[in-house]
């Protein structure tokens, strides 16, 4: 059913191209969460599917106070991630140059 009152956070209706649309703020945080997946220790495919399990429970978001709310959980996620990654990247440095 097609929805245009609401603004969804994935999409719940279809524009004249045939493609969903999709909030820019929310498009703009999926691709962070992909880029910042590639170096992720778990692989790229952990952090798309749990990113998309996270868009999943946030579909039916509306209201744009929420929205904001939820990327600004998203954020906060990829710089975790982020993180994790530099966290791994200084035990390998450290692992090869210094003796333990």
């Amino acid at each position: 059913p097609c929805r245009k009152h609401l603004r969804p956070l994935l999409p719940l209706s279809s524009t004249r191209t045939g493609r969903c649309a999709m909030h820019p703020l929310v498009r703009d945080l999926y691709k962070r969460f992909l880029f910042v997946g590639r170096d992720y220790p778990g692989g790229l495919d952990l952090v798309r599917r749990k990113a998309k399990e996270g868009f999943r429970q946030n579909a039916l978001l509306a209201d744009e106070v929420e929205i904001k709310r939820a990327v600004a959980r998203g954020r906060w996620m990829v710089r975790e991630l982020q993180g994790v990654i530099k966290l791994r990247k200084y035990r390998d440095m450290k692992q090869r140059f210094y003796d333990q």
